[in-house]
């Protein structure tokens, strides 16, 4: 989004203001108090009076910082303090009056109906003049602000709630070129005085008009449709926004916060990945289920899906506080219908899990704790083993001694012919959980699945295609697996097409806003030399 214009007014040019506004105050109660004949003898005490009444109503306000954010600042919260400044100011007059009638003259500086006329007097006209800035500003800013064109593909009732989402947003001037319908007969028609265009116009309107954004309204478009926005609007250095799917809405209806950038997941070009609801809610209904490395990628994703199932408690284990803090903060309004757990524990301790099995007592673990960094682990094999291979044989035997139903290890297709520490510490891992099955009631699973992009810093290695899924993706499908599996073993997760990596690259260093070819695109994409070429999700013993 463009910014703001800023405007500010200096705290002098407020303060005299105020100062003219007070003094005008108390002169209009002396008035009212005296029905506009004020005796001379009050005459005599006006002048004090008229100093020291807008002196310390001006004080108060700077003194409290109410000149901060002056023009921003609105709404009941900045009516109610202005409300108490003026009430502490007020209260401070009744204090002068009681030491001077006690202590100094034995008469009241300031008469008491006077104090409350000014009061009231005072309140009304700066509430009046502060409403009649801040209107002004507002106006000001909004037609000082550049104008954002935008385009909205879709005509139906969620295109109409960005209609007046837009026309509303006082921060920015948008202006909505036309709407997109690719129906036949809808072209040339109008809804809510804009015009719809069919999708072969849009070429045009770009290059006649300079369009800032693309808002897709319409989430039934193909992919292939998708891809040719998003080089439309490459090529005209537009913003491709989508609006998030309905059930995510903040409110009935959408807001800006709902609008979010295009991420890589789609441009994936598949189709939706359909899953087994009824089976994955059989599954985790009403269950205590365990998540290791919650605060992770992986690790959260799962915790977001789970949540739709209605399961009956969650534990979140991970010993990263901040991942955990993030979670708590986003999770709270699950609270009352699925109580969370927060456990900051690491997976290697043994004492710790083992208490934190007792007290919980799990159905159902999802393991996606784990070190996945290849380079990173290259120059670290202990750590590779210690947490990859010891903390998933700890957290076994615990599931084992404490009858969990199924134990789901979140694995990848480098454990496939591993060619580095971590593919080898991620089969060793598989092949423990293996010798465990039919021990006991215990299942123990192995889902294996291809990369997981994580935006354009993590598209190392151009050269090659990759199976690639976005993490709800992901974690639909591994919640799938562990829902139909009836016997433990190592399962393979579909990851559909092959992918190739330097189209989804380009995509991604142009989305980014990078330059193809520049240094710093080149850092985005260098290849890792730890990485094999070729994908494969098993070996000839599996």
């Amino acid at each position: 989004m463009r910014k703001r214009t800023q405007i500010s007014l200096p705290v002098w040019l407020i303060s005299i203001i105020d100062l003219a506004i007070v003094a005008a105050s108390v002169m209009l109660a002396y008035l009212l108090r005296f029905n506009f004949a004020i005796p001379a003898s009050e005459i005599a005490l006006l002048p004090p009076v008229l100093i020291f009444i807008p002196v310390i109503r001006v004080l108060t306000f700077i003194l409290i910082k109410s000149y901060t954010g002056y023009l921003e600042e609105s709404g009941f919260s900045g009516y109610f303090r202005m409300m108490l400044i003026l009430i502490t100011g007020s209260l401070i007059f009744l204090v002068s009056d009681i030491l001077s009638y006690y202590f100094i003259t034995q008469t009241l500086f300031i008469p008491l109906t006077i104090i409350i006329l000014e009061f009231l007097i005072t309140s009304f006209l700066m509430f009046a003049f502060r409403n009649l800035v801040k209107s002004g500003y507002n106006t000001l800013r909004y037609r000082l602000s550049e104008r954002s064109n935008t385009i909205i593909y879709g005509t139906g009732q969620v295109a109409n709630h960005i209609i007046q989402m837009l026309k509303g947003d006082r921060n920015i001037r948008y202006q909505v070129l036309a709407l997109v319908d690719e129906r036949s007969g809808r072209s040339g028609k109008k809804t809510e005085g804009i015009e719809v265009l069919h999708p072969d116009e849009m070429p045009e309107l770009f290059k006649n008009h300079p369009v800032d954004q693309l808002i897709l309204a319409n989430r039934t478009l193909s992919n292939q449709e998708k891809q040719t926005l998003a080089d439309l609007c490459r090529t005209f250095g537009a913003r491709l926004l989508t609006v998030m799917p309905m059930e995510e809405w903040k409110s009935k209806q959408p807001g800006m916060a709902d609008i979010k950038e295009i991420t890589i997941e789609d441009f994936l070009e598949r189709g939706e990945v359909r899953i087994n609801r009824s089976s994955i809610e059989k599954e985790v209904r009403r269950k205590t289920i365990l998540v290791t490395g919650a605060g992770g990628i992986i690790g959260s994703e799962l915790t977001r899906q789970l949540l739709k199932f209605d399961p009956g408690r969650v534990v979140l284990v991970d010993q990263d506080e901040n991942g955990l803090m993030a979670l708590a903060a986003e999770f709270e309004n699950y609270w009352n219908r699925n109580p969370l757990r927060f456990v900051v524990a690491d997976i290697c301790n043994e004492q710790r899990m083992e208490g934190v099995f007792k007290e919980h007592s799990p159905q159902l673990v999802y393991h996606a704790a784990a070190y996945k960094r290849i380079p990173t682990l290259e120059k670290n094999p202990t750590e590779a083993i210690s947490v990859n291979v010891n903390g998933t044989k700890i957290l076994a035997d615990l599931a084992l001694r404490h009858n969990v139903e199924k134990f789901i290890l979140v694995s990848t297709d480098k454990a496939s012919h591993p060619s580095t520490v971590m593919g080898r510490s991620k089969q060793m891992a598989e092949r423990y959980l293996n010798a465990l099955n039919g021990q006991d009631r215990t299942l123990f699973l192995a889902a294996r699945f291809g990369d997981v992009p994580e935006g354009v810093n993590r598209l190392d290695g151009v050269d090659e295609g990759r199976f690639y899924l976005s993490v709800p993706e992901l974690c639909q499908l591994v919640l799938e697996t562990g829902a139909m599996a009836k016997s433990g073993g190592i399962y393979q997760i579909d990851m559909r097409e092959l992918v190739q990596k330097p189209e989804l690259a380009t995509k991604m260093i142009q989305l980014s806003g990078l330059t193809l070819g520049t240094e710093e695109q080149e850092r985005h994409s260098l290849p890792n030399p730890a990485k094999r070429l070729i994908e494969e999700f098993q070996d000839s013993v599996e």
